[in-house]
């Protein structure tokens, strides 16, 4: 689909409104695939480079979708993939996979994980921050700014800035 029909539809977007029950439920759905743990989903983020964002220590709006980016959907989400290092419509994006190859790791909309935060099993953590947050939340390591290590909440919230990623085991 040429990029100027993409504009107003929304299906290449991620699922938003999604609560930590309905990911799971539609992992299940499907069969083999789960939430990633923090660990893991960290991990894919940022391999063993240590570094701040997938790709290296500095972010901008040409590599994430994040509050005040300046991408073509600033109040909202980008469509998945998009910062592949093209340009749309003349804005230039730079292509910005993590170490594994994954991509939108930083920005555009928190991903659940399916750990538990602090083993409490009130709050499941997410992770990676989203296009109404600043930069600096959007890193691989941390989740937001209220809690230094982790980004939680109830596993029944539906925010408009949560979504999911998947993962599929594979055999050894």
């Amino acid at each position: 689909v040429p990029y100027h029909l993409k504009t107003y539809s929304y299906g290449n977007h991620p699922c938003v409104h999604v609560s930590w029950f309905g990911a799971w439920k539609f992992a299940e759905h499907y069969g083999l695939l789960r939430l990633p743990t923090e660990h893991e989903w960290e991990k894919a983020s940022r391999g063993n480079t240590g570094y701040l964002y997938p790709w290296g220590n500095d972010i901008d709006g040409s590599r994430a979708n994040f509050g005040g980016s300046g991408d073509p959907w600033d109040n909202g989400t980008t469509p998945v993939g998009f910062y592949d290092g093209q340009n749309y419509e003349g804005f230039q994006t730079t292509d910005s996979p993590s170490q594994f190859g994954a991509y939108d790791m930083a920005g555009n909309v928190w991903e659940w994980s399916g750990s538990w935060f602090n083993c409490n099993h009130y709050h499941r953590v997410f992770r990676g921050g989203s296009w109404e947050d600043a930069a600096g939340t959007c890193n691989s390591f941390t989740s937001n700014s209220g809690d230094q290590d982790h980004a939680h909440w109830y596993p029944s919230a539906t925010p408009n800035n949560r979504g999911f990623r998947l993962v599929r085991p594979i055999s050894e």
